[in-house]
């Protein structure tokens, strides 16, 4: 159960204590005048006091601004984010907050603007919405800066980098800005890149697809994995080589001079591209998982076995990332060299087999099989 203090507090009250502090928070957001630290302190400590002194919560106390107060208008802090994210705080956490020298938010990050344009991306509300809130509020005159339309408000680019990769189109995200913005509050001196391609139907009533260029920093587990490239057309590119340029190259000069992020050096580098069978084939420009010399990890000469290709055996010469660049076994390769082999990265160590279809919906699959129908040919 919620508390304030030492006071505990039911649904009811937490729910009537948000609903009154979004009020403050619209002052704390949308205002031109400075609070001091001390008149926050001393504010929100004197109710807080009251409310634990008298154990009962009403409409008074909900409200951390006076009537006077509330005439005046105010700029954000980080006090009201805290207090509307966290409900309402202790007297210490609220002392320590008003003592803190970045108590004040940016002013860039004060302004409706922001405050609008971050509710409509984290929430995904759609354009049309988003215009006719702004049609509401620009008829009160304090509201008069805003904007038009949604696509000023959030800065939708008015051009986007449209590049021709048969049979489709193909766009690129650049990875620097990027890169910056997922840790910009970290302390890294290098970041490592794990990287994903696959190809991604839009419906099933079409042969429209995406196939994106996915990009994760493995030293931030927790981070979402963001786009650096993708692909649109009614088939899957048709080479590879082309799909992959501009990301490889810009892959290359960020390993080589690195990115300066809160004025440091970071250097980053390809960790992995992980990828299923065909999508693996697909970018290094090999036989496909049907191929008699598909492995990738050995050069075993595959066997057809009840309409399947099967490899049998552990004792054959494995591939090494210098056999592979030389291809020392032409039967394993397509005629073009793969985009990928620009990168400074193990062919065969850094691109590794795909645990999910191989264990979990294939060979696991099978056991699974085998075991409630008890024949195998069945399987």
């Amino acid at each position: 159960m919620p508390s304030i203090g030492n006071i505990q507090l039911g649904r009811s009250y937490k729910r009537t204590i948000n609903k009154k502090l979004q009020v403050s928070k619209l002052l704390f957001t949308t205002n031109t005048k400075i609070i001091q630290p001390s008149s926050v302190k001393c504010l929100v400590s004197q109710q807080l006091e009251e409310i634990q002194n008298s154990r009962t919560i009403t409409s008074a106390d909900i409200n951390p601004l006076t009537n006077d107060d509330q005439k005046e208008t105010w700029r954000g802090s980080n006090y009201s984010n805290s207090f509307i994210d966290n409900g309402v705080q202790n007297n210490s956490e609220v002392r320590q907050t008003a003592q803190n020298p970045n108590f004040f938010i940016k002013p860039d990050e004060t302004s409706i603007n922001h405050s609008l344009r971050s509710w409509a991306i984290q929430n995904n509300i759609k354009s049309k919405a988003v215009n006719s809130l702004l049609y509401i509020l620009k008829q009160h005159s304090c509201f008069s800066e805003l904007p038009k339309d949604s696509r000023s408000l959030l800065k939708t680019p008015r051009k986007i980098n449209i590049i021709k990769v048969k049979p489709g189109n193909y766009c690129h995200f650049p990875l620097v800005k990027t890169l910056s913005k997922v840790v910009e509050n970290d302390n890294f001196s290098s970041i490592g890149l794990q990287l994903n391609v696959d190809g991604v139907p839009i419906s099933k009533s079409s042969s429209q697809q995406f196939w994106p260029i996915l990009a994760h920093v493995v030293n931030k587990p927790s981070s979402p994995p963001f786009v650096l490239g993708i692909y649109y057309g009614t088939d899957k590119p048709e080479s590879s080589n082309k799909f992959l340029e501009i990301a490889v190259q810009e892959l290359l000069e960020i390993s080589e001079t690195g990115i300066v992020i809160n004025n440091q050096k970071v250097n980053v580098y390809v960790h992995s591209i992980v990828c299923d069978a065909p999508a693996r084939a697909f970018l290094l420009n090999v036989k496909g998982h049907t191929g008699y010399f598909a492995c990738t990890k050995c050069q075993i000469e595959g066997e057809h076995y009840k309409h399947r290709m099967t490899f049998d055996g552990l004792s054959h010469p494995r591939r090494t990332d210098e056999s592979f660049r030389l291809q020392t076994n032409e039967d394993h390769h397509l005629e073009d060299e793969s985009e990928l082999l620009r990168l400074p990265i193990d062919i065969i160590q850094q691109i590794p087999l795909d645990y999910q279809h191989l264990i979990c919906l294939g060979v696991v699959r099978k056991l699974l099989n085998l075991w409630i129908r008890g024949e195998i040919e069945q399987v």
